[in-house]
């Protein structure tokens, strides 16, 4: 007879809803002794040091947990989850699997598998998966999004006649065309962008995709996300980043904004850095539309800029300024002297050398999934494709909410994203305060 009531039930699920995970650690392991072989108990420990990420100590739960009850599928799919971020992907697959088994009707396991198959690197796998989540759910969003995002940079071996498939291959096959002896046209744009959109509407019109940034990812993965965390955990800014500049554009409006993503896209350059182009919702970050190309060193980005100088001034606009800042905009803002470039400056800034030791500790908590991944490991295919073209749709809705009213020029129909009524709602103001005082 189970020594656990309705109570302690409430009691323990009211903790890990408010985040109490130690005290609901320490009142689960005292109800374990008297009732050990309890299912609620082992899963929902396990469930806590997850978000604790101790993922060794919760597969351990999970594990028991299926002993107890090998029917239910959660402790298969949470077990799952756990070897997944301890880089177990194959393991992971087994286990995700084995929860199919018990619901066979999971959306949300059908998109897991996707995801751990993306990690190993084995990209058709994943993109079925996906398609068996959405066959399970067609209005999954996650599942979604992941095959849009992945048809970003892998190009399927087989093709069927799924929308995604179709869309995808009629736009890659599109030439973004322009005449390399003169500026790029509005116009030009306009015609480029509604040819888009006529390929995609008749299926993705009204999906809400809720990404705004379009990259080139034509190197190694930068490890942004893992830098971030040293900075967000203790407010340091990692080595790694005292050697990054980048060089920025500006473009004053969102035709320029496409312009820009074309010429990016097409961008030759010695070391093939990575870039991206993206309207800024950042709060805190004052720019509106912003393209950047990430290097290595300020001679290297000195010699990009005078190659974007020359283009963009070539096609697009003579008077806009192409600058280099250091690293990410949010380090400058906690540390101000990161954002000097000029080494013979007084206020250089160099990198602390005792801050190396807070670096150990991120680095001792990140998941080997994110060590181990292969899914960040990809170039993005150059040409059109449906993430780029459902990311500058929410581009022209971002400048019709801070009215940036040359989105007019190129597309007249409606446009609306609850993703950017979400991000502008507390910023709109200042958006288009920030536009128009550059305008």
């Amino acid at each position: 007879m189970s020594s656990i009531n309705y109570k302690n039930t409430n009691e323990l699920v009211s903790l890990y809803n408010n985040n109490s995970f130690e005290e609901l650690i320490y009142k689960s392991k005292l109800l374990l002794k008297k009732d050990p072989n309890n299912y609620f108990l082992n899963n929902i420990c396990g469930m806590t040091y997850v978000r604790l990420s101790n993922f060794k100590k919760a597969s351990e739960f999970f594990s028991k947990a299926i002993k107890i009850n090998p029917n239910n599928y959660e402790a298969f799919n949470n077990l799952a989850t756990c070897l997944s971020y301890l880089g177990k992907f194959e393991e992971s697959v087994e286990s995700y699997k084995k929860a199919l088994k018990n619901n066979p009707n999971s959306a949300e396991i059908f998109n897991n598998l996707g995801n751990t198959f993306k990690d190993l690197g084995k990209f058709d796998e994943a993109i079925n998966y996906y398609f068996k989540s959405l066959n399970v759910n067609s209005n999954f969003k996650n599942a979604k999004n992941n095959i849009i995002k992945t048809l970003a940079f892998h190009n399927p071996k087989k093709i069927n006649t799924n929308p995604f498939f179709l869309v995808s291959k009629k736009l890659q096959s599109l030439n973004i065309k322009f005449d390399r002896k003169k500026r790029i046209s509005d116009l030009n744009i306009k015609i480029m962008f509604n040819k888009w959109m006529d390929i995609t509407k008749d299926y993705f019109n009204d999906l809400e995709y809720e990404y705004s940034q379009i990259y080139r990812l034509q190197t190694n993965d930068l490890n942004c996300e893992r830098h971030h965390k040293v900075f967000n955990t203790f407010n340091v800014i990692p080595k790694n980043c005292f050697g990054c500049y980048k060089v920025q554009a500006n473009p004053k409006n969102v035709i320029d904004l496409i312009k820009l993503y074309l010429i990016f896209d097409k961008l030759d350059l010695k070391n093939n850095n990575n870039r991206k182009t993206f309207c800024e919702i950042r709060p805190y970050i004052a720019s509106t539309y912003v393209g950047l190309i990430y290097c290595y060193s300020f001679d290297e980005a000195s010699e990009v800029k005078n190659k974007l100088k020359k283009l963009y001034s070539k096609f697009i606009d003579k008077n806009n300024k192409i600058l280099i800042k250091r690293g990410c905009s949010e380090f400058s803002l906690a540390h101000p002297d990161y954002k000097e470039t000029d080494k013979r400056a007084k206020n250089f800034m160099k990198y602390d050398e005792s801050w190396s030791e807070k670096e150990k500790i991120v680095d001792s908590r990140i998941p080997e999934r994110d060590k181990l991944s292969k899914r960040f490991s990809n170039k993005h295919i150059t040409g059109i494709n449906l993430h780029d073209v459902l990311s500058i749709r929410n581009w022209l809705i971002y400048a019709k909410k801070i009215n940036d009213y040359s989105y007019k020029k190129i597309y007249s129909d409606k446009l609306n994203s609850s993703y950017m009524d979400k991000n502008l709602s507390n910023q709109l103001k200042i958006r288009m305060d920030n536009f128009s005082s550059k305008n």
